[in-house]
């Protein structure tokens, strides 16, 4: 994070635990600045939590902690297809309909944390990732070209 805004590349450090979480953080702040810039319009824009689902991302924990949560997992969590359930519910239920911007859960709405109600964080985070995405666009073209930039030539782009 920098100044409380999640790294999108994860630049200074990686941590599975931490890192599961900022991105769950920016994918609410991005949420949030979506449904602000698409309010007035027929588009909705949702978080869905699938809840714990039991699927290779489980591949990036310790050893130790897969083999110890291994039974529990199998027993408790929820199947890819189980875990669908709620996006398939925010896609086609008409009760979803003009209720844009929400963090959802098993049809139910769940109440954001206050990190993830921050607008101005919001914005910041969808500014960074336009500068990014711009930044991919430049390098791939002056791949097409035959030019490999080093890193620090679109340093100064920010």
């Amino acid at each position: 994070e920098k100044e409380g805004v999640p790294d999108p590349r994860m630049l200074q450090q990686f941590s599975p635990m931490m890192n599961y979480g900022s991105t769950k953080l920016a994918n609410m702040l991005l949420c949030k600045e979506l449904h602000a810039r698409f309010e007035h319009t027929n588009v909705d824009v949702f978080i869905i939590s699938p809840g714990m689902v039991n699927t290779d991302l489980w591949r990036n924990f310790p050893t130790w902690y897969r083999v110890l949560t291994y039974p529990v997992r199998l027993a408790f969590l929820r199947t890819p297809t189980e875990g669908a359930q709620g996006i398939l519910h925010a896609l086609a239920a008409r009760e979803c309909e003009g209720i844009s911007g929400e963090y959802m859960s098993d049809g139910r709405i769940i109440e954001a944390s206050a990190a993830a109600q921050d607008a101005d964080k919001a914005s910041a985070l969808f500014a960074l990732c336009n500068k990014l995405i711009e930044q991919a666009k430049v390098v791939q073209f002056a791949k097409r070209l035959g030019i490999d930039l080093p890193p620090e030539a679109l340093s100064s782009a920010g």
